[in-house]
């Protein structure tokens, strides 16, 4: 049974003509292959569990994706390759643990554009799994607003949970957020952050 897609085209604030996909809620495990020229896909709500490298390298055009609320387990290393133009990624929702098997360090180094990315709500890790401060090591220069799970163990250290790597960042949305204490140095990288926890832990 071939694979109905939903396909828009709208005006967006610059009077640029936006080619969107709708392929949510199609019970989906394979990312099917897209027109060249598409700027947004809607892949929510499917049974995709890996994504696999190369998968978006063709789709120049692409600025937002939207891969939340399916089975991810992992992302390969060059998943995310030739999406130069990516400002938007939703990830939330998914079983994606917090370690460099489920997410590779350098999984978000080509996204150059990238300002809004959304990884809350994802696998809680097993506690020898934590990762003190490597899961927000993210090379993501551009990256303005991200949404995460804070996971920080009783023992962590009193340097800062983020490094310098990400200096725009101006908002911090927590999905779970599990932290005993906030000390002084913990956003000491960030001078235009804002803090919003939705949800807390205890």
């Amino acid at each position: 049974m071939p694979l109905v897609i939903s396909t828009t085209f709208v005006m967006d604030a610059k009077l640029a003509l936006l080619f969107i996909l709708d392929c949510s809620k199609r019970n989906i495990s394979t990312i099917p292959i897209f027109p060249l020229g598409v700027h947004v896909v809607n892949l929510k709500f499917n049974e995709i569990e890996i994504i696999r490298n190369g998968t978006f390298k063709m789709l120049q055009n692409l600025t937002e994706l939207d891969l939340s609320f399916n089975q991810l387990v992992e992302l390969e290393s060059d998943a995310f390759v030739g999406l130069h133009s990516l400002q938007k990624l939703s990830l939330q929702n998914n079983t994606l643990r917090y370690s460099f098997l489920s997410i590779p360090e350098s999984v978000f180094m080509p996204l150059i554009s990238l300002e809004y990315l959304n990884i809350k709500f994802n696998h809680k890790p097993a506690e020898d799994n934590l990762l003190e401060s490597d899961i927000f090591d993210l090379y993501v220069p551009t990256l303005e607003t991200l949404e995460i799970d804070v996971f920080v163990p009783v023992n962590s250290p009193d340097s800062g949970i983020f490094t310098s790597n990400i200096t725009s960042l101006k908002t911090l949305i927590t999905g779970i957020c599990v932290i005993t204490e906030l000390r002084e140095a913990t956003f000491d990288n960030f001078e235009k952050l804002s803090i919003s926890i939705y949800h807390l832990v205890q």
